[in-house]
């Protein structure tokens, strides 16, 4: 089998996971009619903790015993997640519920991004931009169709026999490469400049997983409602290859500092009009989506690829600390202003990262 399927698998397991987090403000006015906002920030916060968690579990099964295995189960568990939750009305079963598809979309995710991490060392940057640029684009292609839909129930049976009859099959065709170098979990995690780079993904991730959260509640009623949320997952989705093809030729590290530098433009911009927060959302889908595989991609180049599954899962923890974070400063009610100082911040951990690396080289 030709490696050049492996990009289409993982691209088609990118696009059904885009769904979990990328069409959630589509699906957040229809489950309104079932839970109230408190429940559903719980049900996102469950998406965003479990997600991460899966990804040390499943990435240690798949670099060490099977990745097949561990895609196919992933590619089950997702589509049962959004099937199963389709009759669910209880708060306590749907977060069950809800548990199970993060559990599977976060290990699938890691699958897709290592599957083409590891077949191609040579444009690693941008063959995992591309992948990844479903994880947006598939919320793109089916928010306008939730956005037209009034019942929940219809939706989510939909997308998880979409998943089903489709990801699943895909997900027996997965196989990694042989004879690939580099660190293992252990020895990566006792590297300091692992821990800069989990510090600068934490916090300078903050602008895109507020808006994942909570960009409805921004736009809301506004002429450009529908727009931003159509849009965001787009910006997201196409910032991965083009930063990703970048990186390639400017370096991972230089290339992350451009991107948070546009995160931070970007938190500005949102602070006015809606004109100016239509373009706010684009700027922050574009940087923001960049920096997720931009980091991703720069475990793999430091600690090799080996192991990349495993590392590359426990930089992903990082994005449920900072789900924790964000819910932390939202209860605190902190001013929207106070996100654009943390991608700035981002910038001299990883400058940090750099010179800890120098030195261990």
């Amino acid at each position: 089998m030709r490696k050049s399927v492996f990009v289409l698998v993982g691209l088609s397991f990118m696009l059904y996971n885009s769904l979990y987090q990328y069409s959630w403000n589509a699906v957040y006015p229809l489950l309104l009619h079932r839970f109230d906002t408190r429940e559903l920030s719980l049900i996102f916060s469950t998406f965003v903790v479990v997600s991460s968690v899966a990804q040390v579990v499943m990435g240690l099964v798949a670099d060490y015993l099977s990745v097949r295995l561990t895609a196919l189960f992933s590619a089950i568990a997702a589509s049962l997640g959004w099937l199963l939750s389709s009759f669910v009305t209880d708060f306590y079963t749907f977060m069950g519920v809800w548990a199970l598809g993060s559990f599977g979309e976060g290990s699938l995710y890691g699958v897709a991004v290592n599957l083409v991490g590891k077949w191609f060392p040579e444009r690693r940057g941008f063959y995992i931009g591309l992948v990844s640029l479903g994880f947006g684009l598939g919320g793109f292609i089916a928010n306008p169709w939730i956005l037209s839909q009034r019942s929940y129930a219809f939706v989510a049976l939909v997308l998880g026999l979409v998943g089903l009859l489709t990801v699943v099959p895909l997900s027996t065709l997965v196989r990694y490469p042989t004879g690939l170098t580099g660190r293992t979990p252990l020895k990566t995690v006792s590297d300091l400049g692992f821990w800069l780079i989990y510090s600068a993904f934490v916090i300078s991730t903050l602008p895109l997983l507020l808006l994942s959260s909570s960009l409805y509640l921004f736009v809301k009623g506004t002429y450009v409602e529908t727009l931003a949320i159509t849009l965001f997952p787009l910006a997201s989705g196409l910032g991965r290859p083009l930063f990703g093809r970048i990186s390639d030729s400017l370096g991972r590290p230089k290339s992350l500092i451009i991107a948070m530098l546009m995160e931070a433009l970007g938190v500005l911009t949102f602070l006015e009009g809606p004109e100016l927060k239509l373009l706010g959302t684009i700027i922050i889908g574009v940087s923001g989506g960049a920096l997720l595989t931009l980091f991703l991609t720069l475990v793999t180049d430091f600690f090799g690829a080996r192991y990349s599954t495993s590392n590359t899962a426990m930089l992903y923890t990082g994005k449920a600390l900072t789900g924790v974070v964000l819910a932390s400063l939202q209860a605190l009610e902190t001013p929207l202003l106070a996100y654009f100082a943390f991608p700035l911040l981002g910038i001299s951990l990883i400058k940090g990262a750099q010179r800890v690396e120098r030195q261990v080289g």
